[in-house]
C-alpha cells in the first residue's frame, strides 16, 4: 500500500494515513472517470472521457499504476489487467478509493473502458463454462461465477442460468462456496442444503465473502440461476423430491449484511436539540441511546450531523447481545482547534487532562474515550493535518483523517461500557499496539477510517469483530461544510 504511516497514539497522538492533496485537479463530470496513481484518489491523476483505452499510453498513465478512481454519474468503467481488455477485468459504477480490495487489483490495470451506465461492457458474447483461477472466471451479463475463496479467489466455475440441485451439479465441492460473482441480467439463490433446502438468499449483484450473509461461508449445496424480475427457480421447474421450506427471515433488527458507502454529511441527522451542559454552546442528542453531542461555538453543525449519523450507524450495526442503552446518557464532546488556555478550564476536558503534568502537552492533546463520555476535534474530522500541533512546530501533523478520531475514540468508549479488559487483552494485537489501544484500531479497520484491510488480523480478531458487529461500512467525507 502507497503512503500509508503509521504513527503511534500517545497523548493524543492518531494513528492516521498520509496523503498528498490533489484530488481536487481531478474532478470529473457526471460522463467521466478519473484514475489516480495513489490510493485514495491521490497521485498523479487524468480524466477520461467515454470510450476504449487498449493500452497505458492511450489513457495517459504508465502501466500498472492506477490505484483508486472517480466514477462519474452517468457512466461505469471496467478496468483490465491486461492490454486490450484481457486478463482479469472488472466493472465499477462508483468511485473506489484502493484498488487492492478488488478483483482486478492494485497497480494492475493496463487497459479500461468507459460506457454509459445501462449498457453492457466488456464481451457480449457468452462464455463457455469454465474452472480454474479467479481470472478465468468472468462471467457475461447472463451467468453467475462461484469462487471458493472470499474476494473471488480460488478454484471457480461459471454457471448459466438453470437448477442446481447438489454441489455435483455445480462442479464445486459441497460446502465450498465463498464468494459470487452476479452477470447484470440475473440474480442467484444459494441454499445450504441440497434441492434448495435449508436456509436460503437470493443476490442480485456480487458478493466477495458470503460469511456476512444468512447463508454463510462454505454452506452452499445447491443453487438457481434466473433472470431478474421472474420469480425464483426455473420457470417449469421439475418437482423436487422434498417439498421446499422458505427461507428464513433475517435476524430482527439487523440490517442486511452489506458493506455500505454512508455519507454522514448529506443525510440529516435523527436527532433533538437539547440543553448543554455549562461551558458549552450547543447540543443535539440521539434518540437510542440517548446519546448527547455537545460542542463549543466553533464547531460547525455540518461536524455534528456528521459525528451523529457516523454513531447512529456504528450502533445500528452493533450485534443486539451488546445492549447498547449502556450508552443511554453518554455524552461526545466536540471542540475545534481553540487553544488549551480555553479548554483547560471547560469541563470535563480539563478535568481529564489536569495542567500538571500535561501543562507542556495541552495543545497536542486532542481526544480522549472513557466511560461516560469521549472527546474528539473537529480539526481531525475530513482534513490534513492538525492546526494546534502545526501551530507549535517542530511538532507538525499533516496527516489526512477522515473520521480516524470519531471512531477511534468511540471504540474506547465502547469498550468500557460493552467488553471486559480481560476480553480484550487475550484477543486483539494491532501490530505493536497494546490491546487496550488494537481494540479501537481494529474498529478503525472495520469502518476503513482510514483503509487498513491490508494490515493483518488474527483469526481471533476476525471472529470477534464480526459477532460484534453485524456488517461493514465506509464514511464519506463528500458534503460537509466546516
Amino acid at each position: 500500500m502507497k503512503k500509508l504511516l503509521f504513527i503511534g497514539l500517545c497523548l493524543g497522538f492518531i494513528f492516521a494515513a498520509a496523503e498528498t492533496a490533489s484530488a481536487q485537479f481531478c474532478r470529473p463530470n457526471v460522463n467521466q472517470v478519473a484514475i489516480f496513481n495513489d490510493w485514495r484518489f491521490e497521485g498523479a491523476c487524468k480524466i477520461l472521457n467515454p470510450g476504449e483505452y487498449r493500452t497505458p499510453q492511450s489513457m495517459g498513465m504508465p502501466n500498472d499504476s492506477i490505484t483508486s478512481i472517480i466514477v462519474g454519474a452517468n457512466v461505469q468503467v471496467e478496468l483490465c489487467a491486461d492490454n486490450d481488455f484481457q486478463g482479469v477485468c472488472q466493472t465499477f459504477g462508483s468511485n473506489n478509493d484502493f484498488l487492492g480490495n478488488t478483483r482486478v487489483g492494485n497497480d494492475n490495470v493496463s487497459s479500461l473502458r468507459i460506457f454509459p451506465k445501462g449498457n453492457a461492457g466488456g464481451n457480449q458474447n457468452p462464455q463457455g463454462a469454465s474452472t480454474g483461477t479467479s481470472p478465468l472466471c468472468r462471467p457475461n451479463v447472463n451467468q453467475i461465477a462461484i469462487f471458493n475463496d472470499s474476494q473471488f479467489g480460488g478454484a471457480c466455475k461459471i454457471l448459466n442460468q438453470g437448477d442446481f440441485r447438489t454441489p455435483q451439479s455445480m462442479g464445486m465441492p459441497n460446502d465450498s462456496i465463498s464468494s459470487i460473482i452476479v452477470g447484470a441480467n440475473v440474480q442467484v439463490e444459494l441454499c445450504a442444503d441440497n434441492d434448495f433446502q435449508g436456509a436460503c438468499q437470493t443476490f442480485g449483484s456480487d458478493n466477495n465473502f458470503l460469511g456476512n450473509t444468512r447463508v454463510g461461508n462454505d454452506n452452499v449445496s445447491s443453487l438457481r440461476i434466473f433472470r431478474k424480475g421472474s420469480a425464483a427457480g426455473n420457470p417449469n421447474p421439475v418437482p423436487a423430491p422434498v417439498a421446499q421450506r422458505p427461507a428464513p427471515p433475517p435476524p430482527a433488527n439487523l440490517p442486511p449484511p452489506t458493506d455500505e458507502m454512508l455519507y454522514p454529511f448529506k443525510a440529516r441527522a435523527n436527532v433533538t436539540n437539547c440543553t448543554p451542559n455549562p461551558g458549552w454552546a450547543k447540543c443535539i442528542q440521539l434518540a437510542d441511546p440517548t446519546i448527547r453531542i455537545m460542542a463549543t461555538k466553533a464547531v460547525s453543525q455540518s461536524a455534528m450531523n456528521g459525528v451523529a449519523n457516523v454513531y447512529a450507524e456504528m450502533l445500528r450495526r452493533l450485534n443486539p447481545r451488546y445492549p447498547k442503552n449502556k450508552l443511554d446518557t453518554f455524552i461526545v464532546h466536540m471542540t475545534n482547534a481553540e487553544p488549551w488556555s480555553e479548554l483547560i478550564n471547560l469541563a470535563p476536558i480539563g478535568m481529564a487532562y489536569p495542567q500538571s503534568p500535561y501543562d507542556s502537552s495541552g495543545d497536542f492533546l486532542r481526544g480522549y474515550g472513557n466511560p461516560d463520555n469521549l472527546w474528539i476535534t473537529e480539526q481531525m474530522i475530513c482534513k490534513q493535518g492538525v492546526k494546534t500541533r502545526n501551530d507549535k512546530k517542530p511538532n507538525s501533523d499533516n496527516e489526512y483523517r477522515s473520521f480516524d478520531q470519531v471512531v477511534h475514540e468511540f471504540g474506547h468508549s465502547l469498550h468500557s461500557n460493552l467488553l471486559t479488559d480481560q476480553l480484550v487483552n487475550s484477543t486483539f494485537k494491532f501490530m505493536t499496539m497494546t490491546p487496550l489501544e488494537s481494540f479501537p484500531y481494529r474498529i478503525q479497520q472495520w469502518f476503513r477510517v482510514p483503509n487498513l484491510d491490508q494490515v493483518p488480523i488474527s483469526p481471533k480478531e476476525d471472529a470477534f469483530m464480526k459477532g460484534f458487529f453485524s456488517a461493514r461500512a465506509s464514511f464519506s467525507c463528500d458534503g460537509y461544510r466546516p
